[in-house]
Order: C-alpha cells, then sequence, then structure tokens
C-alpha cells in the first residue's frame, strides 16, 4: 500500500496548506489499499528526528476503502458533507479537521502522513483526539503506508 501527499514540492509541504497560507487540508491519494480492509483511517502528524509522534495535525477515519483519495480543503467540522462517511477527530490543538503547520522560520519540522488499512470499522465518537484514536486503531491495523515530508515556515 502506498500514500502520497500530491500537493508536495521537493518533499515540502507548500505554504498554501500552512497557518501562513489558505490552512487548506492537503490532497492525499493511495493505492494498494489490501481486499481485506475494511476501513482506512489517516494521520498527518508532527513528528521527533527518531520519528515518533509529536503532533497530531489530521485525523480523519470512516474512510472507504475503495476511495482512491481524498480532496484538497476539507471542511473541519467532525463529520463534513463530502465526502460521505468520513470522519474527522481533534487535532492536539483542540481543533477539529485538519489543523495546518505553523513551523518555525529557517527550521525544517518533519511530518508524515500515515494511511492505516484496518480490519473493522472504528467505534470512534466524531471529533475524537489522538489518544482515543491510537487506542481505537491498536490491534486493528491490516496493513500501514507512511510518507515523511517537511514543512519550512517562511521567513
Amino acid at each position: 500500500m502506498d500514500v502520497e501527499l500530491s500537493a508536495l514540492e521537493s518533499g515540502r509541504l507548500p505554504v498554501r496548506y500552512s497557518i501562513d497560507g489558505r490552512a487548506f487540508s492537503p490532497p492525499v491519494r493511495w493505492r494498494g489499499v489490501p481486499g481485506a480492509a475494511k476501513e482506512l483511517a489517516l494521520v498527518i502528524e508532527t513528528v521527533t528526528a527518531g520519528g515518533e509522534p509529536r503532533f497530531a495535525h489530521w485525523l480523519a477515519w470512516g474512510i472507504d476503502p475503495r476511495w482512491k483519495g481524498l480532496d484538497e480543503g476539507l471542511m473541519t467540522k467532525p463529520e463534513p458533507d463530502e465526502p460521505s462517511g468520513l470522519v474527522q477527530g481533534t487535532a492536539d490543538s483542540g481543533k477539529t479537521g485538519y489543523d495546518a503547520p505553523v513551523g518555525t522560520i529557517n527550521r525544517p519540522q518533519r511530518m508524515r502522513v500515515r494511511l492505516l488499512a484496518l480490519d473493522r470499522r472504528l467505534d470512534l465518537a466524531p471529533a475524537a483526539d489522538s489518544g482515543a484514536f491510537r487506542q481505537a486503531v491498536q490491534g486493528h491495523v491490516l496493513e500501514e503506508a507512511e510518507r515523511r515530508f517537511e514543512y519550512l515556515r517562511p521567513e
């Protein structure tokens, strides 16, 4: 299974998807979802140099395994009108939906997008936080895809 942020420019998230731009959720595409997947879940997070999660920017689940991606600019509410069935969690900032990175001038912020193929549908309330999300997916991941990237705040 593969996941890609189609808007990346040389491995960096464009300003458009940051707090300094329009703060739109970025477009995400994937392929190779296992046939046994009942649901997909998506996480965009800041990570440490060792790859450990530090700050969740976007939690989404209820993603139909037949979908090929999510479009740019999804509404920031727990259950957006489109796409049908998508549920969004609460980022570590307390904001529901995509919370755009802020970053530090001249210091790249390490980030990653993770796509999880799950063996069951999540029984998780809309706007759940990252702790509840991680607990809900634990032991139910059939396959995971990850793409690392950076955000560099402009001067």
